[in-house]
């Protein structure tokens, strides 16, 4: 999820963060909103994990990668969609099973959601594995309370 969260590379500290894990009981998961989910039950996993990564499509929406941008429906998604302008990448041509590949597009699931890492290069996401069951999610990252140096609110 560089650069918004930071893992442990290069000797620095990673970013631990503040999950709220009450939000999604009274309200729906937003587009550019930050969640934590359980990869259980997708085929992709062999076993449950805990992951993190930008939801950019919604239920029903088809989703697309084309110039570096992501596309909902044919219309390019912004920071005012809460999608930030990095450069994002159709899956690897060497996964052949991926779901989201050049030129192509994914509809998410009536009870799904379309993830991705904000570091598309090197990020495993649903342009591999598809969408995450609305009931996997468990949270949304809210804050960054450690290092100090990066203390605040994830945006």
């Amino acid at each position: 999820m560089e650069p918004t969260l930071r893992g442990s590379k290069d000797g620095q500290k990673p970013d631990c963060c503040v999950v709220d894990k009450i939000i999604y009981r009274f309200t729906k998961p937003k587009r550019g909103d930050i969640v934590v989910f359980s990869s259980a039950g997708i085929s992709a996993f062999t076993n449950e994990t805990y992951y993190v990564k930008r939801l950019v499509g919604l239920p029903g929406e088809r989703i697309e990668i084309n110039d570096n941008a992501v596309y909902l429906d044919g219309r390019r998604l912004a920071e005012e969609d809460g999608i930030p302008s990095f450069d994002y990448f159709p899956a690897h041509p060497q996964y052949p099973s991926a779901t989201l590949k050049e030129g192509g597009a994914f509809v998410v699931g009536t009870d799904e959601y379309f993830v991705l890492g904000d570091n598309s290069a090197n990020s495993f996401d649903s342009r591999y594995w598809g969408g995450v069951p609305a009931t996997n999610v468990i949270g949304k990252v809210s804050k960054i309370y450690y290092p100090f140096t990066r203390m605040g609110r994830v945006k």
